[in-house]
């Protein structure tokens, strides 16, 4: 049996870990009831355990609700390591991935958080624009500018509306239902607007294009510190992980097979 071992780091929303847990439930994996779970003296983290019949494990784990900036500052400040920072013991993991989305982060934050996370044998970050949710937003691609001053009130409030009138769930639940298709869409999009056919530099390609288009403004009026995201460009890379868990990026020319994986699961 395989001992392989895989780490995903998600930002501290249940719905995001339920997401990819029914994602991988349907390639064979099955939740692990098991005690507590503790890496070391992590104690902020709800860890979910999925494996499958040949051993292979990913490990789930719901940080605090903590923002890119949050990160970036504690890691600087505390540590070099992420086995450290996040307070892991020794696993032998084969990749560690953090799932976050951009939200009001300012370009700075997310060009400093990669910097720390670039590699998925230390940890590869996966941003989505503005969020998550993003997968589940059908006038993404092309993007139109947005600006949000409420982050969850002005984007995704919409969205639930709509896919609750459309399809009778909210937006969490139409992602969970249609992911492989979903996710087809943007490494589709990626591909296109990068020219790079290795998914592997898909994460670090979105950041220079959302740095590049997306912007924040901060002011104070009234006393009152005030500040608004603007969206232009609107993306996610999380198919990077299954590509990743699944074998499919040993060639460095993988985004057919990757895309072959997902529409083989989009019928």
């Amino acid at each position: 049996m395989s001992d392989s071992r895989y780490l995903l780091i998600v930002e501290g929303e249940k719905a995001e870990v339920k997401v990819i847990s029914s994602v991988f439930q349907r390639y064979g994996f099955k939740t692990l009831i098991t005690p507590k779970i503790r890496f070391d003296s992590i104690e902020d983290f709800k860890i979910d355990q999925l494996r499958d019949e040949t051993g292979k494990t990913i490990y789930i784990a719901q940080s605090a609700q903590s923002r890119i900036h949050d990160i970036v500052a504690k890691f600087n400040k505390n540590t070099d390591s992420i086995e450290r920072f996040f307070h892991l013991n020794q696993f032998d993991f084969r990749g560690i991935f953090l799932l976050f989305d951009v939200d009001h982060n300012d370009k700075e934050d997310l060009s400093a958080m990669f910097r720390q996370f670039d590699d998925e044998s230390e940890g590869l970050l996966l941003i989505s624009s503005p969020c998550f949710e993003v997968l589940a937003d059908e006038e993404a691609i092309p993007g139109t500018e947005k600006a949000f001053h409420s982050f969850t009130k002005e984007y995704k409030a919409p969205l639930n509306r709509h896919h609750q009138d459309a399809h009778g769930c909210n937006s969490m639940e139409y992602i969970q239902r249609n992911f492989e298709p979903l996710a087809l869409r943007f490494l589709d999009y990626n591909q296109r607007e990068f020219n790079s056919n290795n998914v592997m530099e898909h994460p670090s390609l979105v950041i220079d294009k959302i740095n590049e288009l997306n912007e924040r403004r901060n002011w104070i009026k009234d006393g009152n510190n005030l500040s608004e995201c603007i969206y232009r460009y609107y993306t996610t890379v999380i198919y990077v992980l299954l590509a990743f868990v699944f074998g499919l990026t040993v060639e460095i020319d993988n985004c057919s097979k990757v895309r072959d994986f997902l529409a083989k699961y989009s019928d």
